[in-house]
């Protein structure tokens, strides 16, 4: 019995010490295309005054962008580099396709996109060296 608990105590221990990567709560609407696009395009609406005409474009594009993020997220193929790589290009086209949408007033109110890390790793130093 000793040794259960033992061996429950420390897989606790390295399950809080490496623990599952979990997507951001905002991320739980990417299972229904309707609700990511929607509150994207609420989201949208709220920065910069989205005409009706606008607001159908716009959910267009976020639909078939939470489509194309839901087959990104399920191929078991890609490697961690190559999914965020295809998740960031994917992200940037349709900001792309949807800047084209507003007018220049609207795109003015728009706010950047936060920085997006560069996808190549840097290279790893030999820490027995002394150079900076």
């Amino acid at each position: 019995m000793r040794t259960l608990i033992l061996v429950l105590a420390l897989s606790a221990l390295g399950a809080a010490q490496h623990p599952v990567p979990q997507p951001p709560r905002s991320h739980g609407i990417m299972g229904n295309a309707d609700a990511f696009a929607d509150a994207h395009v609420n989201a949208l609406d709220r920065q910069v005054g989205l005409s009706g005409e606008q607001r159908v474009q716009v959910r267009a594009i976020f639909t078939e962008e939470a489509g194309r993020l839901g087959a990104i997220m399920s191929d078991g193929s890609l490697t961690l580099e190559q999914r965020q790589a295809k998740l960031q290009k994917l992200h940037v086209e349709s900001r792309e396709r949807v800047v084209q949408v507003l007018t220049p007033e609207q795109r003015s109110r728009m706010p950047q996109p936060p920085a997006m890390p560069d996808p190549t790793p840097a290279p790893k130093r030999d820490p027995r060296s002394t150079r900076t």
